[in-house]
């Protein structure tokens, strides 16, 4: 018996996998290992990486502002935002990180913080993926 994942955004679906031997998750209380027959289970999560594994190899995707839901070997992810490793880009990241940074710095009346702040998480969400991708 094995996992069924899914990921959505408001946007898409960006996942939907059988046969996934783990999952493992930045918990609002720490990081969880969700294996076949975990027992029902709700979560926050945190901005992050979530490692999954099919056929011993582990995969990766990063998530924004997500909660996770686990029930009946299924684990549901439902974030505001997602990358996968091959729609990351490491200069860009690095761009738009500096950019946000610069942004906020200035604190520039008419600037929409909230924007600029969901642009600097997802940078540095997509940097931190690309770490884990590298190792």
């Amino acid at each position: 018996m094995l996992l069924h994942l899914s990921l959505a955004t408001p946007l898409k679906k960006v996942l939907e996998i059988d046969e996934v031997e783990i999952v493992n998750a930045p918990a609002e209380m720490g990081d969880v290992g969700i294996l076949p027959n975990h027992a029902p289970f709700m979560s926050r999560l945190k901005d992050g990486v979530i490692n999954y594994r099919i056929g011993g190899n582990n995969f990766y995707v990063g998530v924004n502002g997500a909660f996770m839901d686990v029930a009946e070997n299924q684990v549901t992810i439902i974030s505001e935002a997602a990358i996968l490793p091959e729609d990351a880009d490491l200069k860009r990241a690095q761009e738009a990180r500096d950019r946000a940074k610069a942004e906020l710095e200035k604190r520039l009346e008419g600037t929409d913080f909230k924007m600029v702040e969901a642009e600097l998480r997802k940078a540095l969400l997509e940097m931190k993926l690309l770490e884990h991708v590298k190792k």
